[in-house]
C-alpha cells in the first residue's frame, strides 16, 4: 500500500508543483496521509478535482503547521480521514476551509525566516513563474543528481545593512531570501542590489518576486523593501493557493449548520495569576467527556505574546503540551477534542473577563481527563456564564 501510495504521489507533486525531490518539504510527516489516500485507491487514475484537492490540502497543511503539537493525534485523524469515502473533501474539512478562502496575508509572512513553513511556498511560488538562478540560468530546484541541496540567499546581503536601523531579524527576513546558488552569491561579493541588479534583466528579479522600484535598493530603501516584497509574495501565494483549491468548496450549503451546536466548552478559574491559579475547562456534547487544567500565568503569558508581538508558544493543558499559534489573523489553541479559534483580543477579552469571577483555590475540584477519540471542533471562543 506504501508504495503503491508513493508511486503515485511523487509524480503528483512533480507535476503540479515541480517538486523533484522532498528536503524543500517543512514536514515529511504531511505526506504520510496521502499516502495512504493514494495507495489504497483501486483506481490508478486520479480526476483533476481530486489531485487539485490533494495539493491543496498540502499546501495548508504545510504553512498551517498542523503536526506541530499533538502529532499522534492529529496525523490519526487526518488517516482516518484520507480512508472515508470522499477522503479529499474530510481531509479539509479538518482544516476547517469549508465557504471560506485560505489567504495568505502580509502579516502572516511579517517576521518570518527560512523556518518559517511560509519559505518552502515561496520556493513553490518562484518555481511557477519559471525563477532561474541569477547569471547562471540553472534550475533553482536541481534534481538530487544536480545539486547536493537547496541554495537560497539574501538580495540585502547582511554586510550592507550593518546598521542599528536593522536588526537580525530584519535582515534574515523571508522577505530578503532568494533561491540562487552560492555561484551567484559569489558574484553579488556583499554588494547592494543598487550595485548588481543592473547586471540583472528586470525579468530576473520579477521571477522572483522581487521590486523593481530603484529606490528599494541600498540600506536607506531597506526598510521599506521587505514591505514591498511581501506584499508581491503574498499575491503570488495565493494565486498558488487558489489554483488548486476544489470547485466544491465553494459549493453553497445545504445547511449552514452551526458545527458547535450541541457542544460546550466550559471555563472555571481559581485563584489568579499572582498565586498560581489555575484555569480548568471541561468539555461535553454528543459522545464527548473531557476535562484538564492549564496554568493562568502559563496561559496568559502565550496569549499577551501571540497578541502583542506575534509569537507562538506552547502551554501544557491536561498534561499535555500544546502549541498557542497565530494562524493568519486568528490565535488557535488544542482544549483537549476542540481546537478553539479567535482573536487574540476575543481572547483577551474572555480571560479578562473570566479573571473577574474566579474562585478560591481551595474550591478546586479533581480534574482527570477522560479520552474522546473524534474530530477536532473548531468554532469561536466565547465567554461562558
Amino acid at each position: 500500500m506504501v508504495k503503491r501510495g508513493l508511486r503515485r504521489l511523487i509524480p503528483l507533486l512533480q507535476t503540479h508543483l515541480g517538486l523533484t525531490r522532498s528536503d524543500p518539504l517543512p514536514s515529511m510527516i504531511v505526506l504520510i496521509p496521502l499516502v495512504v489516500l493514494l495507495g489504497e485507491r483501486t483506481d490508478d487514475t486520479v480526476d483533476k478535482e481530486t489531485s487539485n484537492g490533494i495539493v491543496y490540502w498540502l499546501l495548508l497543511a504545510t504553512i498551517r503547521t498542523s503536526y506541530s503539537g499533538s502529532t499522534d493525534t492529529r496525523l490519526s485523524q487526518d488517516i482516518r480521514a484520507a480512508r472515508q469515502a470522499d477522503p479529499v473533501r474530510a481531509l479539509l474539512e479538518g482544516l476547517n476551509v469549508e465557504n471560506s478562502r485560505a489567504e495568505v496575508t502580509e502579516r502572516a509572512l511579517r517576521g518570518r525566516t527560512k523556518e518559517s513553513p511560509y519559505f518552502f511556498l515561496s520556493l513553490l511560488v518562484a518555481m511557477a513563474r519559471d525563477a532561474r538562478d541569477w547569471w547562471y540560468d540553472a534550475d533553482i530546484l536541481p534534481g538530487t543528481k544536480d545539486a547536493p541541496k537547496l541554495e537560497h540567499h539574501h538580495v540585502h546581503p547582511p554586510s550592507t545593512l550593518d546598521d542599528p536601523r536593522f536588526d537580525k531579524g530584519m535582515v534574515n527576513d523571508l522577505a530578503n531570501l532568494v533561491f540562487i546558488s552560492a555561484q551567484a552569491n559569489k558574484k553579488i561579493n556583499g554588494r547592494s542590489p543598487a550595485e548588481y541588479f543592473p547586471e540583472l534583466n528586470e525579468d530576473d528579479l520579477r521571477a522572483h518576486l522581487v521590486p523593481l522600484d530603484e529606490s528599494l535598493r541600498d540600506a536607506n530603501g531597506y526598510q521599506r523593501f521587505p514591505n514591498t516584497r511581501r506584499s508581491l509574495l503574498a499575491e503570488a501565494m495565493n494565486a498558488l493557493l487558489d489554483r488548486f483549491r476544489p470547485s466544491f468548496l465553494d459549493e453553497v450549503p445545504i445547511e449552514n449548520a452551526d458545527p458547535s451546536a450541541g457542544l460546550s466548552l466550559d471555563l472555571a478559574l481559581y485563584g489568579s495569576v499572582r498565586d498560581g491559579g489555575r484555569i480548568v475547562f471541561t468539555a461535553s456534547g454528543d459522545g464527548i467527556s473531557w476535562a484538564g487544567w492549564a496554568s493562568m500565568a502559563e496561559l496568559d503569558n502565550a496569549i499577551e505574546s501571540a497578541r502583542i508581538a506575534g509569537i507562538d508558544s506552547d502551554v501544557t493543558i491536561g498534561g499535555e503540551s500544546v502549541p498557542v499559534e497565530m494562524i493568519e489573523d486568528s490565535l488557535q489553541v488544542h482544549i483537549g477534542p476542540f481546537l478553539v479559534t479567535g482573536t487574540p483580543e476575543e481572547w483577551r477579552t474572555v480571560f479578562d473577563r473570566e479573571l473577574d469571577t474566579s474562585q478560591p483555590l481551595s474550591a478546586l475540584p479533581r480534574v482527570e481527563a477522560k479520552q474522546w477519540d473524534g474530530e477536532p471542533i473548531k468554532f469561536p471562543i466565547t465567554s461562558t456564564d
